[in-house]
């Protein structure tokens, strides 16, 4: 491959300050595009457990991006299942309480197993909608 160009061949330009720091590719064992933030939002999961059973779980949030979630559950869910969610964005915990939410559809791609009998589930997004 020639000095300056990318494997397509397309010259990649001056680079501008901060361009890398917007691209940048994560280092050592972090794989996360978006940065995480942490909230206690309440959260409504829906699902197919790794039994098969369909399930539905009023929680809270354990962190989010732009690409996906993360959210402990009582259901042990297999990696590739689909999960369908919603977020109210709210400090209050109680999810009757009016504010924004937002839906989302998304495939599941780490399962952990936790203290207690419970499954750190990371989900990444497939589709979202604010309500």
């Amino acid at each position: 491959m020639g000095q300056g160009r990318t494997s397509r061949g397309a010259d990649p330009g001056p680079r501008r300050a901060g361009a890398v720091a917007d691209m940048a590719i994560p280092s050592g064992g972090e794989r996360r595009q978006h940065p995480r933030r942490s909230a206690p939002f309440p959260i409504l999961v829906r699902g197919v457990d790794a039994h098969g059973a369909a399930f539905e779980s009023n929680t809270v949030l354990e962190n989010f991006s732009a690409g996906g979630l993360y959210v402990r559950l009582r259901w042990r869910v297999a990696p590739g299942a689909r999960l369908f969610a919603v977020v109210w964005i709210t400090l209050a915990l109680d999810p009757s309480i009016a504010g924004p939410s937002v839906a989302v559809r998304g495939r599941v791609v780490r399962v952990e197993r936790q203290r207690e009998g419970r499954w750190g589930v990371g989900v990444q997004f497939t589709r979202h909608r604010f309500l």
